[in-house]
């Protein structure tokens, strides 16, 4: 047969890299496929570890300051899943950031948990949802006295750090725990962002090892910092997870860990992107945002605009004329995910990449757009279990989806399981040229 995954990455290699994994395909590991093994005598095991696997588990928890931690070699699309279980029950009511990622919503129609939505903030002058204000978490919480559990996400895809010391005592005040997906943000801790992380302040913290630290793809860390049992954690492991789990994985998140903290590089990657930054004053926009709804931007996200082009154009611009690989593009902003291994060469490919594209004015910011309210009509299991059909984006006002539709990446709903196609959500829909959940311009609802 041919090998057409082969041929297609194989045409990839020697790529510059502003995308996750964080190794950005360097040689800077010290194994290889031979240990690529299953769980034999001196190998531990995953699901009940007792030797080499727990050792490392309890550095990693030592690490970054909490009770313990866990390898997830599944992504933290299952860590979130094992934390909301760990912390819910069937029918459940949990409070989730709107702009959360499809695997929190995915969770909801697994475990037949009911959504209550708080919203991040809205920029319009830059069209990006900010972060969450402590006053909307707490009128939330006084409002539905059943929610359980709070879900936020930060940093978010662009790089927005919330407020977390203050938004983890209104939960905590409400008798509440709190998950964070910190996917994004498990190298804060090494950096002078630490005290930003969710690691401080959350009861369930998950890590994508393989985002910002040299790890492989699909690499991930789960973080407990409450009272829940070591066991009922391994028993949940057990009940999600493969049973043939990749020791590459886990040698490669251990390997991320231990290189940030012997190794650093945050005081270089910073020069760096200063450097850049200053290189490039008159032909890029870069996101910068101060608000009170956010605590800091990561330093390790690079999202910008430039003359001429939308985010999506940078991207593919970039990725055929210039052999530069970026994270992901909207209607506006282009974003680079960066890491401790980013070299000097790297950030001269992508400078002169864009001064060559960069010409003209800044695309228009569509600022009639607001803010979309989703109107939840459905519990996510119930939409997704439901009959269904498929009709064209401007016939569905009205109807319930019983899919999701979004970009992808960063994989954020527009449009979720059990919720209203509005007028607005239409509109949202025919803005972008490829959405995830839209098939020849239809979409899937409930009939």
């Amino acid at each position: 047969m041919k090998r057409y995954i082969y041929e297609a990455l194989k045409s990839l290699r020697g790529q510059t890299a502003f995308s996750m994994p964080g190794h950005k395909s360097k040689d800077i590991y010290d194994f290889d496929f031979r240990d690529d093994i299953t769980e034999v005598v001196g190998a531990d095991n995953l699901m009940e570890p007792e030797e080499c696997i727990l050792k490392s588990e309890e550095e990693i928890a030592k690490v970054y300051g909490v009770k313990r931690s866990y390898f997830i070699t599944e992504g933290s699309t299952m860590a979130l899943k094992i934390a909301i279980t760990l912390l819910t029950k069937s029918k459940d009511t949990i409070l989730v950031q709107r702009n959360s990622h499809k695997s929190i919503y995915n969770s909801a129609v697994q475990f037949d948990l009911n959504l209550e939505y708080i919203s991040p903030k809205f920029d319009v002058e830059k069209q990006l949802l900010l972060g969450i204000e402590t006053e909307e978490l707490d009128k939330k919480l006084n409002e539905n006295k059943s929610i359980k559990v709070v879900v936020l996400t930060s940093p978010n895809y662009y790089g927005m750090i919330l407020n977390l010391k203050e938004l983890s005592e209104v939960v905590h005040k409400h008798g509440c725990k709190l998950i964070v997906d910190e996917a994004h943000g498990g190298h804060l801790i090494f950096s002078r962002q630490s005290e930003l992380s969710a690691v401080r302040y959350a009861d369930v913290v998950v890590h994508s090892t393989h985002k910002t630290l040299p790890s492989l793809t699909g690499s991930s860390m789960l973080h407990i910092n409450c009272e829940i049992e070591h066991g009922r954690v391994l028993k949940m492991m057990s009940l999600l997870m493969s049973s043939s789990p990749s020791y590459l994985s886990m040698l490669s998140s251990e390997f991320g860990v231990a290189y940030l903290e012997n190794t650093g590089g945050f005081e270089k990657i910073e020069r760096e992107v200063d450097n850049f930054k200053e290189h490039l004053r008159e032909e890029v926009e870069f996101l910068e945002i101060k608000d009170n709804s956010i605590a800091d931007m990561d330093i390790l996200k690079l999202a910008f605009r430039t003359r001429g082009n939308s985010g999506l154009n940078v991207v593919n611009e970039l990725a055929l004329r210039y052999n530069i690989r970026l994270e992901m593009g909207d209607l506006y902003y282009a974003l680079c995910i960066l890491s401790v291994v980013d070299e000097t060469e790297d950030f001269k490919n992508l400078e002169n990449a864009l001064k060559e594209i960069s010409v003209g004015e800044y695309d228009y910011i569509d600022r009639d757009y607001k803010e979309i309210s989703p109107k939840i009509v459905l519990s996510p299991k119930k939409a997704f279990e439901s009959e269904s059909e498929m009709v064209d984006i401007e016939e569905a006002v009205g109807r319930v989806s019983s899919s999701m539709v979004m970009l992808y990446p960063p994989g954020v709903p527009i449009v979720a399981y059990g919720e209203e196609f509005t007028e607005e959500v239409v509109r949202e829909l025919k803005r972008y040229p490829k959405l995830s959940g839209v098939v020849e311009s239809k979409v899937e609802v409930v009939k």
